[in-house]
């Protein structure tokens, strides 16, 4: 008995290390690189604690994903130094909704697909496009970014496309870690699972309800308006945005599980007050935009809830990414602020 008990475990054992190997490479040929500490090994440059930062002159380049980033830090191809005369630069700052980590390539990038439609409507121009977006980033991040490069680089609009990773610091306890579930995904085959399974309503912590007040935005908001005066320092023209969700404002019950899945372990709070957190953000930010007479890009109403959107409850597929794009190309044209000039 013993001994069948011991070779089961033996072929469990064996079974598990084939499966997770295979995950490995399975991540190896999609990504180009292998994941160490959880994440694309050569992609970042910052230590632990630091704030995020993307590595210059990384490449993953997988059958899956192509990533590059520049020599400023951002992904994307090279600017030009110095600029043209006619140039419009696009600054998008933001996480990893920004960064548009579903994205397969440069190109397919939401602030990549802005840039394109700009240039397609503005050919006497030459348009480039700055994407700012970092995984993890928070407002204070590109705040510094735009405040040591941004006389430099020189852009013409920023666009703020931030809220999550703001959104859990002010409203979740930092001495409460918040795993995408809750075991260690190191090896290769838990990540894989991890990023599988994540938005399964059955895999999803049970979290209280929370009712969010202007009082706990107010730290966003004071962000928000640091980092306008920062654009405006730089000499450029700040552009709000509202951030696009899976899931409509009035989703309850299962809907609600479903839809908003791991962001409920992301901001540590049920569905419904995740609804209403994400719902008074992008109120904040339109009032922010209607109180300083600034454009807006309303995101959130562009981009449908229709699944082909979303690859998960924030972040876009290839249809999200092209709607996110036009739209605030659009807006960029509607409010003029494409006719600066150098």
């Amino acid at each position: 008995m013993w001994k069948k008990l011991a070779m089961s475990a033996l072929a469990t054992a064996l079974g598990l290390l084939l499966l997770n190997t295979a995950a490995f490479l399975g991540e190896l040929v999609a990504y180009g690189t292998w994941y160490a500490d959880g994440q694309p090994a050569g992609l970042y440059d910052n230590e632990p604690g630091e704030r995020p930062r993307l590595k210059p002159g990384a490449r993953l380049d997988g059958l899956r994903y192509s990533i590059h980033v520049n020599s400023t830090g951002f992904r994307g191809p090279e600017l030009r130094d110095p600029p043209p005369d006619d140039a419009l630069r696009l600054w998008c700052v933001g996480g990893s909704t920004t960064f548009d980590i579903y994205a397969p390539d440069d190109a397919s990038a939401w602030p990549a697909v802005a840039g394109r439609h700009l240039q397609e409507a503005l050919p006497d121009r030459t348009v480039e496009v700055v994407n700012a977006g970092i995984p993890g980033e928070i407002l204070f991040g590109s705040n510094e970014d735009l405040r040591d490069l941004g006389r430099h680089i020189r852009p013409d609009v920023v666009v703020i496309y931030h809220g999550p990773n703001d959104l859990r610091q002010v409203l979740t306890r930092p001495e409460e870690p918040t795993p995408l579930l809750p075991i260690p995904i190191n090896p290769a085959l838990l990540r894989v699972a991890s990023r599988t399974l994540q938005g399964s309503s059955h895999l999803q912590v049970q979290m209280p309800p929370r009712t969010v007040s202007a009082r706990d935005l107010q730290p966003i908001r004071q962000r928000l308006l640091t980092l306008i005066e920062t654009i405006q320092a730089v000499g450029a023209q700040p552009l709000l945005a509202t951030h696009a969700l899976r899931w409509p404002d009035d989703a309850t019950g299962e809907q609600a599980r479903d839809l908003v899945a791991e962001s409920v372990v992301l901001l540590q709070m049920d569905p419904p007050s995740v609804i209403k957190a994400f719902a008074a953000y992008n109120d904040l930010v339109s009032q922010l935009a209607r109180e300083r007479r600034l454009p807006l890009a309303d995101v959130r109403a562009a981009v449908s809830t229709a699944p082909e959107n979303w690859g998960d409850a924030t972040h876009f597929r290839a249809p999200g990414s092209a709607t996110a794009g036009k739209v605030i190309a659009d807006a960029v044209i509607d409010a003029g602020l494409h006719r600066r000039t150098r």
